[in-house]
Parts: C-alpha cells; sequence; structure tokens
C-alpha cells in the first residue's frame, strides 16, 4: 500500500506514530504532559498536534483542556496562515474541533479560525485548481468551529468553478457535499446556490441514479432544506425525482431504503435522527409515490412476510394512506391491513 508523504518527506505513518508515542506519554505523569504540550510548541505541526488532540480525546477530555490551554495559539496562528495545504488546515481544525468538543477549550478552534488572516484563507480557497471540492469540504469543517468565519468565507468565495465541476460531472455527491456545507453554515445560503445551478438537469441524474448511497444522501440534505424552508422548487424538483426513481425499484430494495434512512449520518449531523424526523421523511416520501402505484408493487409481490412487513411500516408512518391502499391491494391483504388498524386503533 502507497503510504502519503508530507512535503517535508516524513511518511504518514511515521506522523501516527509519532503521534501516538507523544499521547502514551502525556497519560503517565503531570510532568510528562507538560514536556509534550512543550514540545508540541517547539515544534507547531499542524498534523502531529491534530493527531495528538484527536486520540487524546479518546483517552481523557481533562487532558484534551490541559494541552490546548497550554499551546502558544499565536505561534499557531502564524503556523496556519502559513501552511499552503489546504487539506491539512481543513484536517487539523477538523481533529482539533472533534476533540475539544463539549470541553471548556472549545473556543480555542475557534479563535484560531478567527484570528487566521483573512485576505490570505480566501486566496487560499480561490486558489485551489486540481479540486475545486476542497474548498467545499474546508468550510464545512471550520463551520464545525466558526460558523461566522465560515459564512464570511463562503460569500467571497467564487463558486463559479465549484458550479461548473458538478454541473459537467453529473455527479450527486458533490451536490450533496455542498448543500451539507451550505446548511451547516446557514441554511439561506442554499437559496443562492441553488439559483446558480441546473435543477431540472440534477433532478434528471436523481430520477436516473443507480447508486443508493449517492440518492440516499442527496435526498436527505433536500429533505433537511425543506426542515429549513428555503430552496422550495428545488426541493420538491429533487424529492419528485427521487419518488420516480424509487418507484422503479423492488418493494424489497424500498424497504432497505428506509431502512438505510436510519442511520444516515446526515439526518445524524443535523439533528435530524429522531423518530419522528425519520417518519415524516417516509411518511412524505409514501406520500409522493401514491397509493395506486404503490398498490401496484404490493399486488406483483410474491413475497408476503416482506409486502406484510411494509404494510406495518406505512401503517405507523402514514395511517391514512394505508386506508386509501385498502381499497387498492388484493384481498388478502385487504384482510391484513383491516387488522392491523384495527390492532393500532385498540391501542389507543
Amino acid at each position: 500500500m502507497r503510504h502519503m508523504v508530507r512535503e517535508d518527506g516524513a511518511d504518514s505513518n511515521i506522523l501516527l506514530n509519532e503521534s501516538r508515542e507523544l499521547v502514551r506519554r502525556a497519560l503517565l505523569s503531570v510532568e510528562e504532559l507538560k514536556a509534550v504540550r512543550d514540545e508540541l510548541n517547539r515544534d507547531p505541526d499542524l498534523g502531529k498536534i491534530g493527531l495528538v488532540m484527536l486520540q487524546m480525546g479518546f483517552e481523557s477530555k481533562n487532558l484534551v483542556e490541559e494541552l490546548l490551554n497550554g499551546l502558544d495559539l499565536a505561534a499557531l496562528v502564524e503556523r496556519l496562515d502559513d501552511e499552503e495545504d489546504l487539506e491539512a488546515i481543513r484536517k487539523f481544525f477538523s481533529y482539533v474541533g472533534q476533540a475539544s468538543s463539549g470541553t471548556a477549550s472549545s473556543w480555542v478552534p475557534e479563535w484560531l479560525a478567527e484570528n487566521m488572516d483573512k485576505e490570505v484563507l480566501v486566496e487560499k480557497l480561490n486558489g485551489v485548481s486540481e479540486d475545486v471540492m476542497a474548498a467545499v469540504y474546508f468550510l464545512e469543517s471550520i463551520g464545525s468551529v466558526n460558523q461566522v468565519l465560515a459564512r464570511e468565507m463562503v460569500l467571497k468565495l467564487n463558486w463559479d468553478p465549484i458550479i461548473e465541476k458538478i454541473g459537467g460531472s453529473e455527479d450527486l455527491s458533490s451536490l450533496a457535499a455542498c448543500l451539507r456545507c451550505l446548511l451547516a453554515i446557514d441554511p439561506l445560503l442554499v437559496e443562492n446556490f441553488v439559483s446558480k445551478i441546473d435543477c431540472e438537469k440534477f433532478a434528471r441524474i436523481v430520477e436516473i441514479e443507480t447508486d443508493t448511497k449517492k440518492l440516499e444522501d442527496v435526498l436527505l440534505c433536500v429533505f433537511v432544506v425543506r426542515r429549513e424552508g428555503v430552496a422550495y422548487d428545488f426541493v420538491w424538483s429533487i424529492i419528485k425525482a427521487g419518488v420516480s426513481n424509487l418507484l422503479r425499484r423492488e418493494l424489497r430494495d424500498l424497504k432497505l431504503f428506509f431502512i438505510r434512512i436510519v442511520g444516515n449520518e446526515v439526518l445524524r449531523a443535523f439533528s435530524c435522527d429522531n423518530n419522528e424526523e425519520r417518519e415524516e421523511i417516509m411518511s412524505v416520501l409514501l406520500e409522493c409515490m401514491g397509493a395506486d402505484k404503490l398498490a401496484l408493487k404490493i399486488n406483483g409481490e410474491k413475497n408476503e412476510p416482506l409486502v406484510e412487513s411494509v404494510l406495518r411500516k406505512i401503517i405507523k408512518v402514514n395511517p391514512i394512506l394505508a386506508m386509501e391502499l385498502k381499497d387498492k391491494v388484493v384481498q388478502k391483504y385487504q384482510k391484513f391491513l383491516e387488522g392491523q388498524v384495527d390492532s393500532t386503533e385498540a391501542e389507543f
């Protein structure tokens, strides 16, 4: 396996081992913790500091605070400004942000981001040429520690190369990444973004997408946009296209899609992972499919346990649709629905 190599020629595995050794030492005693802190201050290597903090976060949040409070923050800001590799800066903030989350030192990555040279940072963002999506991933990471700075950078970023890339590649992953980034910073930014892309084109891509994960991610991002009450036309064009895609799939695949929604990281990231939120998403998708088309799928399915499982889910998330289905499915499923609805009503 080919390892990543830093500009100074050091193998990334060596850097990982070095950081593990520093964490091991820091856990030994107060004196060793201070020695590790001093070593990190002498050589403010962003990769090493980030990895030490990330690994320390799994061991002791108190020690994360001790280390962060003892770092030379002014020197770190200078190091961040001097770093040309946007991905190195992104990883630093991602690791330190994760490690300090929930601690009294969570202000540190926010302060570091705030005190970076804004003009230099804008130049770095707009200077990305090989992979323009790197700027989006960077903003998403910065937004997790300093939303004010991230919003400022979003407004100063030249989005044209990004729009051109996602429009030319027809890649739903890139579209989902842009939506996640903007939603995390300020949902109102989504409205402006979607006004610059060909929404009809993306709806057509969604309609024929065969990669379930890509379809799932972009649909769930769109449902978060829907919750925020912005980009109405875009939201419904994508939802309807997604429904059209799902209707062409087997009933088994439809059930698996609904199961996958439960564990999707998009919903967790935007605090939409409670049962009510998930069930509302399923209810809307089922409602858009309609009783007639669902009945055709159900009546054509030979696997009865599968059909009954899907019907139970429909009864739970959309009982009105279940009642409409009762008049459209074959007799054995009519009886099943009647029994399930009666037992549900008896619970109340």
